[in-house]
């Protein structure tokens, strides 16, 4: 098998800033036979600047796309499982933008689906495929700051919802390197599902508010792991505007040292990059400070790092699985568009093009997924569990052994507005 056939479903903003440059970038994996959207004209657009055949009907493009292998589900969240699990029983590979799905009973579905089909399902996770992320996470298991002890997470920007709180609970069960086993959540105000708030019986309608998209709440986590690792994860909602951006926005400190940075501003181009910093504990009388070497190549105009080496002993050193790809693409593949194209933003798009590059592999060799279903589900599920805790004032014991109210509000909510069951 030379090349994989990929359709994708949902051909809005997100899959022109980020998924379908990410596909055009890999021709030598994957060529885009389909795009789907129940907009026909909006798939049509996607079709004419990326290739293969538009269709509004997504059974009709499963049965009917020739050489379909993977589908890519771009659509709204409480969508993501209806999709996903009807690909997987037209015996089709599945990647999925997060968050996996709105519900962890929805996540147990395509899991369940993709198991019963024999095929393969990946969540489109961006931030520990990042550069500096995924050294950050290479350096805590490395052993340089010795036995990892506990991993802070703040996101000053956005509340803890399930658009944003499956990335920081990525990041925080990464950097510890175990399994979450328990959660115990604060929130003020206590946790509401954007189907009941009270602003407005209709705003739930809204397609892209469904469930919970942003969050407004102001949370704080503590997160006990498998290894022995404590977690802390806070969401404090200031907004993308906020004039104040604190420094330490993640910690990870071990018996012989500490990682901390400030990081995720660098996903907005308007904000700085962000700075890490990586000491070793010298006894009473101060650390050392590790240094970072940071190479980059031009390519499309912008900075890519191609490697990034923390200068301890040994070396801690993160190489760019991608860095070819990028090299052998022609301008014209990363297309611009009308849509924010975050094709634009180096290491977003190292990121994205990460996620599409080691799937189309692991499909090929039959191989591992790098992130898979698995921790997408517990992204939800840790997002979920915040909520549960928030409200009942009671320590979680994960994995979750029912479903939430939170959760329940949510199927509610689906019923209502679609007029059939959720699951």
């Amino acid at each position: 098998m030379s090349r994989l056939g990929i359709g994708l479903v949902g051909c809005g903003g997100m899959a022109h800033s980020v998924h379908l440059p990410a596909i055009a970038a890999l021709k030598d994996r994957l060529e885009l036979v389909a795009v789907c959207d129940r907009d026909l004209a909006r798939a049509e657009v996607a079709a004419g600047e990326y290739g293969g055949r538009a269709y509004s009907d997504l059974d009709k493009m499963l049965a009917e796309a020739r050489g379909l292998d993977i589908v890519a589900v771009v659509v709204h969240a409480q969508h993501h499982h209806s999709v996903a699990i009807r690909a997987a029983e037209a015996g089709k590979h599945v990647i999925v933008e997060k968050p996996l799905a709105l519900t962890v009973p929805c996540a147990d579905a395509m899991l369940d689906a993709c198991k019963r089909n024999n095929v393969k399902l990946e969540v489109a996770e961006n931030y520990f495929r990042m550069p500096m992320d995924a050294l950050i996470n290479q350096a805590a298991r490395s052993g340089v700051l010795g036995p990892t002890r506990t991993v802070h997470v703040l996101d000053p920007v956005n509340g803890c919802s399930l658009d944003i709180g499956v990335h920081r609970y990525s990041q925080l069960r990464e950097a510890a390197g175990g399994w979450p086993t328990s959660i115990t959540a604060y929130s003020s105000p206590p946790p509401i599902p954007e189907c009941q708030r009270p602003e407005g019986a209709e705003a739930w309608l809204e397609e892209r508010e469904f469930g919970d998209w942003r969050g407004r709440e102001w949370s704080v986590a503590m997160v006990t792991f498998d290894n022995g690792v404590l977690g802390k994860c806070e969401h404090f909602p200031l907004g993308r505007e906020a004039p104040v951006w604190c420094g330490n926005l993640r910690m990870i400190v071990g018996d012989a040292g500490a990682i901390c940075d400030d990081l995720w501003p660098n996903v907005w181009p308007w904000l700085p990059r962000g700075r890490v910093t990586t000491k070793r504990w010298g006894g009473h009388t101060g650390h050392q400070e590790i240094p970072i070497r940071r190479t980059e190549e031009t390519l499309f105009g912008k900075p890519f790092a191609v490697r990034i080496e923390l200068g301890s002993t040994p070396p801690v050193v993160w190489e760019n699985p991608v860095a070819d790809v990028l090299r052998r693409s022609a301008r014209g593949t990363v297309k611009e568009t009308g849509h924010e194209n975050k094709a634009t933003w180096p290491d977003w798009f190292v990121a994205e093009l990460t996620a599409y590059h080691t799937f189309a592999n692991a499909v090929m060799e039959d191989a591992a997924q790098q992130y898979g279903g698995p921790k997408g589900r517990n992204d939800v599920e840790l997002t979920i569990a915040t909520y549960e805790s928030a409200r009942t004032g009671t320590a979680i014991t994960l994995p979750l052994e029912s479903i939430t109210e939170h959760e329940e509000a949510i199927h509610e909510a689906f019923e209502r507005r679609y007029g059939r069951p959720i699951l």
